[in-house]
């Protein structure tokens, strides 16, 4: 067995790598949907998902910007032009960074007026959803640069950790009376290590000068 696999080349070690990780990942957010689902009331987990619903609704389109930064940074890594992907990816950067602050602050000052429509008694839980909505800028700004470098074993490894991690911290704040909020806080401090993890394999990438 361990001789077969010595012989598989890396581009199909990395299927096996992101098929693995991937499957890893959906049993985490299965379970992650489970214990929300057996924890929370029927109110509250009601409450949750349309939470949850307007955050995928909101954060979707910039799936294509992982897409698109996946693109350039792999053709860039192909030429080995490594200024190029420095470049890109400190320009992205710098330009999600207000856009991020931007959309958080909107939906901060939103958030009474969702949570009214939607009845949803933790005010809490729309600061969260704004806080996660900031950091869906960042996302595929470094996934799709980990992507097109090649860093599949990073990728997977932080989806992973952060899939573990969302189940771990709801399990804590839901046991510990949070509820939406716990659920959203969960994820909401999953994805923020997530994302301060992925710029450890990417420093060399970052210049701000």
């Amino acid at each position: 067995m361990i001789r077969y696999i010595s012989k598989i080349d890396s581009f199909h070690k990395n299927i096996i790598l992101v098929f693995l990780g991937t499957s890893l990942v959906n049993v985490f957010n299965l379970l992650y949907q489970l214990l929300i689902a057996h924890r929370m009331s029927s109110v509250d987990f009601a409450g949750f998902n349309s939470l949850l619903a307007i955050f995928v609704l909101v954060s979707a389109p910039l799936a294509t910007l992982q897409v698109t930064v996946a693109k350039y940074i792999a053709e860039f890594n192909a030429q080995n032009q490594i200024r190029k992907v420095k470049g890109l990816l400190s320009n992205l950067i710098r330009k999600i960074f207000p856009l991020s602050v931007v959309t958080f602050f909107i939906f901060s000052f939103l958030s009474p007026y969702i949570m009214d429509k939607l009845k949803i008694y933790s005010i809490s839980a729309g600061y969260i959803l704004a806080a996660l909505l900031g950091l869906s800028w960042f996302i595929p700004v470094l996934s799709g640069t980990l992507q097109g470098l090649e860093l599949f074993k990073w990728l997977m490894s932080l989806a992973v950790i952060g899939g573990a991690l969302k189940l771990l911290f709801a399990f804590l704040f839901i046991n510990l009376g949070f509820n939406i909020a716990g659920g959203l806080g969960a994820f909401l401090l999953a994805s923020l290590i997530g994302i301060i993890i992925s710029f450890f394999p990417l420093k060399s990438f970052l210049s701000f000068k």
